[in-house]
């Protein structure tokens, strides 16, 4: 879980883009839901005061995502992406390089869709139109991990237009 936390900063490769071997299969359309679930928090809320089991609502940016895993990670929406700094030329935007390391760590979670406790082997980029940066609402079951991680056991998905 930490290496999704520690992503290279402004690097011109994407260190987490898949290979061209076959495609993994879609998200299934279940965790989409249309409208935005209610009440939603800010990431920061969520990884500061939600306890492990409780069912949340998260609102932030998308920071990155695995390739062929239903994996992502959650931005809060204070934290400033480097394509909206102006003049900033970083080539991944996603990976908040210009953002302090403590405030990435206190302003990130990691989203998971699980099948039968397992991490989905699925592609979620491209699921109702989910890319990097993408606003996003999530609802979930919070788990913490001994190193600090947040990771939200998504059941509902909504990617702002």
């Amino acid at each position: 879980m930490l290496c999704l936390l520690a992503a290279p900063a402004c690097t011109p490769d994407d260190p987490l883009a898949g290979n061209n071997g076959p495609k993994a299969p879609a998200l299934p359309d279940s965790y989409w839901t249309a409208t935005a679930p209610a009440d939603a928090k800010a990431v920061k809320d969520v990884r500061k005061n939600a306890k492990a089991g409780d069912t949340v609502v998260a609102v932030g940016r998308v920071k990155d995502y695995t390739a062929s895993r239903a994996q992502f990670q959650l931005a809060d929406m204070e934290l400033i992406p480097c394509n909206l700094r102006p003049g900033d030329q970083c080539k991944t935007p996603w990976d908040y390089c210009c953002e302090a390391k403590e405030a990435l760590l206190e302003g990130s979670i990691v989203v998971e869709f699980r099948d039968g406790g397992k991490l989905r082997k699925t592609d979620v980029v491209g699921f109702h139109g989910f890319d990097r940066l993408k606003e996003a609402v999530v609802r979930g079951r919070v788990e913490r991990d001994t190193t600090g991680n947040v990771i939200l056991v998504a059941d509902a998905l909504h990617i702002k237009p």
